[in-house]
């Protein structure tokens, strides 16, 4: 047989009589939340199914609250107040540490959520948030609460956060709805937006540490919904779930103490998940089974390093793993919101808030049309560096594209990077010819736009992708609508284009129709606005019988806005009317329009930008800021225009040819030539050796050339970034002077400083006479980059290239030696003389007593040394000191070493030891052995353990008599008790004494009184028994026939079946006692009852006596009659008196004798009854009675509706009345209440006309 709980598997092969626990230790507890101090590393608490709350304090784990545990808390001020609760939220608090607690729910209310969420403020921990129906706080630990929302949610409160930084901000959900408060909830606001709560449920908030407007939620279904996240207080959601697998998830946290990017961990229905800043999600999984989490929480250790994840699972119990540290030798940089976008341009831009490790040597930012870009992609490298604020200008972007940008910083440990930041660049103006065939698979397509009505209806169906198309493989779409009080109004709107004149629009359409149902069809145009739909006005409308089943083509002049920039609007108007399909929509010029072209030419501080034609002849050229905002034109008949003299900047330009006009070229960026910057840091070895060749250099730049500068006696020459040079003998400065064709720019120096080899070194510091193998520094003066090599004295030990060494000091003398070098050479040795002393030799033999006695004084001593001192070790429990060659000393109990260790200024000597026995008092003796309950008169030997060495004095009882200096005694009881002592002896005097209570004995009194039944029934169990004496025994006489055996002052017998005479004596081991005893007499079961006698016929409403003869024993008469019969009198006795109601049913009247010893058989009589009158009516009803059996709610219908009331009674099986009703006439139903009577079976009655008809019913709770 095999079976599984809550607490595991297991397996039973004695048809369950005893059950093997198959787990194989693995712990499978399905644990829902948990709660962690943050003062004792080792405090947890956590809440389990099935199994309760059980706390984890100083490694042993206890049970604080039974039942179902849910959600716990540990307070972080004092870890004896914690939370624990039972399900649907009856929260529980404990101010010490369980020893008790106190339940604080709020009252009022009512039950909340399975598992109900319930949090403490981080800045106040008197202050509580538990979430029911709605949001109640408590400033008090709990002892009141107060309703602080309105929410009233049917779902009840899911999940809770509060954000660390602001106590005001708060965060609740249940499964489909997400709320907010941001002034501690005085007033709400629903912020689910565009949540997926229809697909997956809301699981779990959390806040970030540093701000109160972002936060992560998580959700709980099978696809791609896991987490998301706000930055702006739940105005905008983004689906932050990239690298997590297509599973629910349960629990999210942040870890605060990273503060240089965020750190997220969440918990899955496969376990843990870790996303480090913008990074995708990861498996954190190591040694954790794949098993659902329940709830994450952090312990935060004052050291990051030893802080921890902890995780209860729901079926593999609590786990605990170290979390990613952050990376503090990197830079901490921030991405900027991108600002002042265009259809071409954005500005972006960082903040590097800490340069890590090391100074930051670049920063900069990235971009890319994919996310999390990196220096691989495209960048721009900003000028500055170090911390702080920076922004860049991004140029030539294409329009309508979403970009992504970070920003970056580097030093010398690597490169970091700011978050992933988004942008859309904003649409362009088209030039002609303009096409749209609806392929891109975007709908509504890049730059265009949709919307519904100028009145409020048309909010059922919009324009969309269809497959329905003139050519290709997709279309335009919009259904009918249905509305009421007005027309549905469903509006496609194209993007800005340019119109040119002889400018026509064409495109195909057709109807899903053939009949008419009064659509209307419009193409609006803006100039000023693509989704003002006031801004519109129509220039061409038609109805349905413009349209057929088949595309068709529609052409539309458009020369009136030849010049301008317009919207065009495809406007569906209807109420139940057709569907409008459109397709390969086209917007062409039939006039020649010239092409624009533009380059940058640099020059010197001003530059010239020209603008090119495609055309020939006379045509005017503009050249416009990248805007478009003209600066200047010329006309002239030419292919190109240069326009000279201009200033760094973004130029686009423009051709204007027999009024028709180019759209704006690309943009140029035009970067004037200037004097050249000053060069690079110039990179060399500043302390060259005086002789030697050397190379300085700064960084190359193109167009650029280079004059270099010496100091006095240093010779090379070059006109290149790099020189390479003979150092001379003086100091100075390398100076170079970059230059190019606009000049020179400022110079860059480098002072250097020539080098020689090292002085000698100052004179070595140090001990001239140290201790061998003793640790010894020795040390010069230090000068600036020297290095030292150092030499020592055979067998010493050591090594240093720095003015100081630290040496093992050997068992020779000789000099110490110190070189010192630098990148020159080495100069002239330094040498000191040392000599190496030793540690004293060991002492002679300690003289001294090595048998004293304890307490006693002795002197120790050893042959005296001069120079030497002496440190002396004594025995357990010795007294005395002395550091010369004597010591006196004070004798303990203890045996064991003197020893003496001789010591100098070079350290300790080997000790010299003297083993020492102490003589002591002997010890108390053994337990004394021997009878402790003697017989008087008798001879009895008494003994300890021997000791050698050791002799004993006894001592006895008054009247005892027997004599011993040995550890036995032989003695003759006498008629006293007492003890028997025994005192130890040694030449070291008297020890303690050990005692032996022992009491005298003698034969036992006659027992008491025999108690028990002296008239009991054949074939009982009968207990009989005496007064109990101590250390006596019984024995038992039963009468013939009786069974039964005992040794104690109790017996149990089986009566047998004559009478007699029980008794018992008692014994021990001194004799035996006179007998006590007591006479029985044995009583039987009674004999049936005679045969009842009183009339076998009666008539309904009859009254009539019954009886039967006495019988010998018996004690009672018990009578049992059919349910319809009433008995009136005689209960209990040989006559009975009986009355049979109107419809009683003939039956069997019976009756047994009974006595204590058993019932007698039955007597029986048939009884007929004989109706006064026939039931007509009634018999003509259906009645119809549920439920039944019923818990106490019974429906009675019948067949018709009736004309006089009919009488209702309920009776027990024995007759009783026990409820009765009355259906009035003119029905035909009845409810009955009959849920106060007890469970069991009862007769319902009907009595109607004088007719009766009985039914048994049956009630259970």
């Amino acid at each position: 047989m095999a079976g599984q709980d809550d607490g595991g598997i297991y397996f039973s092969n004695n048809d369950g009589s005893v059950f093997a626990d198959k787990t194989n230790g693995m712990v499978i507890s399905q644990m829902y939340k948990l709660g962690v101090s943050q003062l004792d590393p080792d405090e947890i608490i956590t809440g389990l199914q099935d199994n309760g709350t059980k706390l984890l304090s100083a490694g042993n784990w206890d049970d604080v609250k039974g039942g179902d545990g849910m959600e716990c808390i540990i307070d972080f001020t004092d870890v004896n107040i914690q939370y624990g609760t039972y399900v649907r939220g009856q929260i529980s608090r404990t101010t010490n540490h369980w020893a008790s607690s106190t339940a604080i729910e709020p009252a009022s209310a009512g039950n909340g959520a399975w598992v109900t969420p319930y949090i403490i403020d981080p800045a106040d921990n008197n202050t509580l948030y538990a979430g029911y129906a709605n949001v109640w706080k408590t400033t008090n630990k709990g002892n009141s609460w107060t309703e602080i929302s309105s929410m009233n949610t049917s779902n009840k409160i899911r999940s809770m956060a509060i954000a660390p930084s602001n106590s005001l901000v708060l965060y609740v959900a249940d499964y489909s709805h997400i709320w907010s408060t941001t002034n501690g909830g005085n007033s709400w606001t629903e912020i689910t937006g565009s949540l997926p709560v229809a697909s997956s449920d809301l699981r779990s908030i959390a806040v970030k540490n540093d701000d109160p407007n972002t936060l992560w939620v998580t959700l709980s279904y099978y696809n791609t919904n896991a987490v998301y996240e706000s930055t702006d207080g739940g105005s905008i959601w983004t689906n932050i779930s990239n690298g997590l697998p297509e599973i629910p998830a349960y629990s999210i946290v942040q870890n605060a103490q990273v503060s240089s990017e965020v750190h997220l961990y969440v918990g899955t229905e496969l376990g843990v998940y870790f996303k480090k800043g913008d990074d995708n999600w990861i498996e954190y999984n190591t040694g954790l089974p794949k098993v659902k989490v329940g709830e994450l929480e952090i312990y935060y250790a004052a050291n990051a390093i030893d802080s921890k994840l902890r995780m209860a699972s729901y079926g593999r119990g609590l786990w605990e793993t170290p979390m990613e540290l952050e990376n503090t030798d990197l830079p901490t940089v921030q991405t900027a919101t991108p600002t002042d976008i265009t259809d071409n341009s954005a500005t972006v831009g960082g903040n590097v808030t800490n340069e890590g490790l090391s100074s930051v040597n670049e920063r900069g930012v990235v971009w890319s049309t994919l996310a999390n870009p990196t220096v691989a992609d495209n960048k721009i490298i900003h000028g500055s560096t170090g911390t702080g604020a920076y922004s860049s200008s991004l140029i030539g972007l294409n329009s309508s594209t979403i970009y992504h940008t970070r920003a970056y910083a580097i030093n010398t440990q690597g490169i970091s990077y700011g978050g992933n930041q988004e942008f859309t660049t904003l649409c362009n103006t088209f030039s002609l010819p303009f096409a749209e065939g609806f392929e891109s698979g975007v709908f509504p397509p890049n730059c265009w736009a949709t919307y519904r009505g100028t009145n409020g209806l048309g909010t059922s169906y919009d324009w969309e992708e269809s497959s329905d198309s003139q050519e290709g493989t997709k279309a335009a779409y919009v259904r009918y609508e249905n509305v009421s009080g007005g027309l549905a109004e469903d509006w496609l709107v194209s993007p800005s284009i340019t119109i040119e004149a002889n400018t026509e629009l064409s495109f195909f359409q057709k109807q899903e129709y053939s009949s008419d149902y009064g659509s209307m069809f419009y193409i609006k145009v803006s100039t000023t606005s693509q989704t003002d739909h006031a801004s519109f006005s129509t220039l061409s409308s038609w109805g349905e019988t413009g349209l057929t089943l088949l595309y068709s083509e529609k052409i539309i002049d458009l020369s009136a806005y030849a010049g301008q920039n317009i919207y065009l609007a495809f406007v569906f108007v209807n109420d139940n009317g057709d569907n409008w399909f459109i397709d390969n929509i086209n917007i062409t010029s039939s006039s020649i329009t010239p092409t624009a072209t533009i380059t940058a030419t640099p020059g010197c501080n001003t530059g010239t930008v020209t603008v090119t034609s495609d055309l020939s002849g006379i045509q005017t050229f503009y050249l416009t800021q990248d805007d478009g905002t003209v600066i200047t034109s010329q006309t002239a008949d030419a292919t190109s225009i240069d326009f000279t003299g201009l200033a760094d900047g973004t130029y686009r330009g423009k051709v204007e040819k027999a009024g028709q006009m180019s759209s704006l070229s690309s943009a140029v960026i035009l970067v004037n030539n200037t004097n050249p910057a000053q060069p690079s840091a110039i990179s060399g070895n500043t302390n060259p050796c005086e002789g030697t060749s050397e190379t300085y250099s700064v960084t190359n730049v193109a167009g650029v050339s280079y004059a270099w500068s010496l100091p006095t006696g240093w010779t090379g020459s070059s006109t290149t970034n790099s020189i390479t040079v003979t150092v001379g003998s003086a100091s100075g400065d390398i100076s170079v002077t970059p230059s190019n064709s606009c000049g020179n720019g400022a110079v860059r120096a480098l002072a250097v400083t020539a080098e020689n080899v090292p002085a000698q070194t100052s004179i070595i510091t140090g001990n001239t006479n140290p201790c061998e193998g003793t640790s010894e520094i020795y040390s010069v003066t230090n000068v600036a980059g020297v290095t030292y090599a150092w030499s020592l004295p055979t067998g010493w030990a050591g090594s240093s290239t720095t003015n100081t060494i630290t040496v093992t000091v050997g068992s020779g003398s000789g000099d110490i030696l110190v070189t010192p070098s630098n990148s020159c050479g080495n100069g002239a040795v330094r040498a000191l003389a040392v000599t190496a002393e030793n540690v004293p030799a060991q002492t002679s033999i300690i003289t001294g007593n090595t048998n004293p006695c304890e307490g006693t004084s002795e002197t120790y001593s050893v042959t005296n040394v001069a120079g030497v001192s002496y440190a002396w070790s004594l025995p357990t429990g010795w007294t005395g000191s002395s550091t010369t060659n004597t010591i006196t000393v004070t004798v303990g109990s203890g045996s064991g070493d003197v020893s003496v260790t001789p010591s100098n200024s070079c350290g300790d000597g080997t000790a010299s030891m003297l083993g020492i026995s102490v003589d002591n008092l002997p010890a108390q003796p053994s337990a004394i052995s021997g009878n402790t309950n003697p017989c008087e008169g008798t001879s009895e030997t008494y003994s300890v353990t021997n000791v050698a060495g050791v002799s004993y004095a006894w001592s006895l009882p008054t009247g005892w008599t027997g004599s011993s200096t040995t550890n036995t005694i032989t003695v003759t009881v006498g008629p006293g008790s007492g003890d028997i002592s025994v005192t130890p002896s040694n030449s070291c005097g008297d020890g303690i004494a050990r005692v032996l209570a022992v009491t005298a004995e003698s034969v036992p009194a006659q027992p008491s009184a025999i108690s028990g039944n002296t008239n009991p029934c054949e074939g009982t169990s009968e207990t009989y028994s005496v007064t109990n004496v101590a250390g006596v025994s019984y024995t038992w006489s039963l009468p013939t026939g009786w069974t039964g055996s005992s040794t104690t002052n109790s017996i149990t017998v089986t009566v047998g079946t004559e009478d007699g005479e029980l008794s018992v004596f008692a014994s021990n081991t001194c004799g035996s006692s006179p007998i006590s005893s007591a006479i029985l007499d044995v009583e039987g079961i009674p004999d049936a009852p005679t045969s009842i006698s009183g009339p076998s016929e009666v008539i309904e409403t009859e009254i009539a006596i019954y009886e039967v003869g006495e019988v010998v024993d018996a004690e009672n008469y018990e009578w049992e009659l059919d349910p319809s019969w009433i008995l009136e009198n005689g209960a209990g006795t040989t006559q009975v008196t009986i009355s049979f109601p109107l419809g009683s049913n003939s039956g069997v009247l019976s009756v047994f004798a009974e006595n204590d010893c058993g019932q007698s058989g039955v007597s029986e009589m048939e009884i007929e009854i004989s109706p006064i009158g026939v039931a007509e009516n009634l018999e003509s009803l259906n009645i119809n009675m549920y439920p039944n059996p019923t818990k106490g709610l019974l429906k009675i219908e019948l067949n018709q509706i009736i004309q006089n009331a009919v009488q209702i009674q309920v009776l027990t099986l024995t007759g009783k009345l026990v409820h009765q009703s009355k259906m009035k006439a003119g029905n035909h139903q009845i409810n009955l209440d009959l849920s106060s009577l007890a469970p069991g079976s009862y007769i319902i009655g009907f009595d109607h006309n004088l007719t009766n008809r009985k039914f048994k019913i049956v009630i259970t709770k």
